[in-house]
């Protein structure tokens, strides 16, 4: 079994057994970078290497995926997920992971499951924790062709309850009604939020 391997299969281990934390998370991203190959740009004014990212991405995405198949979403129920992408969020650079997170929803763009659960966990993580991406996906998610995915995607700025959405969501116009009429409520509702 190679290192990359044996990392992965660590960090699926300790997801599995809910035995994970920001820490351990901060470690492995270390950890894992470390063996990588070095990418061709070295910042020369500090000196820094920049790590190609592309098989840590691989790495982080394998294990959001496997938790995404393996949920079982009910609402108001803390997942794995969620808890492994606030431990990501705050144990690893938060933007790395903000782009790594918009990658892998375009990665599934087929997938309406995978969408959903991507949605419906971002949706129980705080806005300014997410923000601009998980909000970007959000609204990405209102253009969708399935319906459900629309829904999730208005679900997501219900459940942030944050009053900056207005402006994001005001005036949008959804071809189901239902869905419109969904819309127009989290809007009003999100007004009157102080």
């Amino acid at each position: 079994m190679d290192n990359y391997s044996e990392i992965l299969n660590n960090l699926d281990e300790k997801i599995n057994n809910d035995n994970y934390s920001e820490i351990f998370l901060g470690n492995w991203y270390k950890d894992t970078i470390k063996d990588l190959p070095l990418s061709q740009s070295v910042d020369i004014s500090t000196n820094d290497v920049n790590y190609d990212d592309d098989k840590v991405y691989e790495a982080w995405k394998n294990i959001v995926l496997g938790l995404l198949e393996n949920e079982i979403f009910v609402n108001g129920e803390k997942t794995k997920l969620e808890d492994f992408l606030r431990s990501s969020l705050n144990s690893v650079n938060k933007d790395t992971i903000l782009v790594w997170l918009e990658k892998l929803y375009f990665d599934v763009m087929q997938n309406n499951d995978l969408k959903i659960g991507i949605l419906h966990t971002i949706s129980h993580i705080p806005y300014k924790l997410v923000y601009p991406a998980g909000q970007s996906l959000a609204l990405t998610g209102l253009t969708d062709p399935c319906d459900e995915v629309i829904e999730f995607s208005i679900k997501a700025f219900e459940n942030w309850e944050d009053k900056d959405s207005v402006y994001l969501l005001k005036g949008r116009q959804l071809k189901k009604k239902w869905l419109q009429e969904y819309l127009d409520e989290v809007v009003e509702i999100l007004e009157e939020t102080k």
